[in-house]
């Protein structure tokens, strides 16, 4: 009774959560049709065809005020190896605890019991949780073009999908399930989680092979060229550790 009770108060005291406002932004890579990258901080993304020849990246921004939505940038920068990138950028210079709901039912235990993830990004050391910090993230929608390419899709915290593409890709979730259907080429997934915890490698025709970057390997055929079910999906669960360097 009295742990009902204890428990009733905590829940009664919790703050109620803040009207989310939301900004679109919108860019498209310049250059040459080389390797590139798109990373996010926290949000989802997900990658599919578009029905031009470029690269677009369209973000749309969840935040607690119109302010901080206006902090956050979508551009082009130079990246890892010289690569160019298009990043959402966001206040680190102001703001090092951002808080994303990854599921809302899961807030309020979040918010009594704390966790979350510690990442590198652009140049600042940032924590993400569901509980702690200003609520500010982006899902982004990654548009590419029906031909083969030489990607890296990051996304430190929170969910990476990507859909009928080929070439040579990477797909790095620091923290978060990776969803990989129908692609081709030389395929490299992450999810920064332990075995068993959230890669889905769904219906594919994958040649070359695919591989997790953490050792999660594809079941099924063995042969270089590979088509069917693979990995099933595995039960997501919450990590607390470090995210990747981006």
């Amino acid at each position: 009774m009295k742990w009902s009770s204890l428990l009733l108060a905590v829940l009664l005291s919790a703050p109620a959560a803040a009207d989310e406002v939301t900004r679109t932004l919108q860019t498209q890579l310049t250059g040459d049709a080389g390797a590139f990258a798109v990373e996010n901080l926290a949000g989802s993304m997900r990658v599919v065809l578009g029905s031009g020849g470029s690269v677009t990246a369209v973000a749309t921004v969840h935040a607690e005020s119109d302010e901080l939505a206006g902090l956050v940038r979508l551009e082009q920068v130079v990246g890892e190896r010289g690569a160019p990138t298009l990043r959402v950028r966001y206040p680190v210079d102001r703001y090092t605890s951002y808080r994303y709901p990854q599921n809302k039912a899961e807030g309020l235990l979040s918010h009594l019991f704390g966790g979350g993830s510690d990442v590198h990004y652009d140049g600042a050391s940032v924590h993400i949780s569901q509980g702690k910090g200003v609520l500010l993230y982006a899902d982004v929608e990654v548009r590419v073009p029906s031909r083969a390419l030489d990607a890296v899709f990051k996304n430190a915290v929170g969910p990476l999908a990507g859909q009928g593409l080929q070439g040579r890709l990477k797909f790095d979730s620091g923290a978060g399930n990776v969803t990989l259907g129908q692609l081709r080429g030389e395929i490299m997934a992450n999810t920064g989680l332990r075995i068993g915890d959230a890669l889905k490698l769904g219906p594919q025709h994958i040649r070359d092979g695919v591989r997790d970057a953490r050792g999660i390997a594809p079941a099924g055929n063995k042969s270089s060229e590979r088509s069917g079910d693979f990995a099933p999906a595995f039960g997501k669960r919450e990590q607390h550790h470090g995210g990747p360097t981006i």
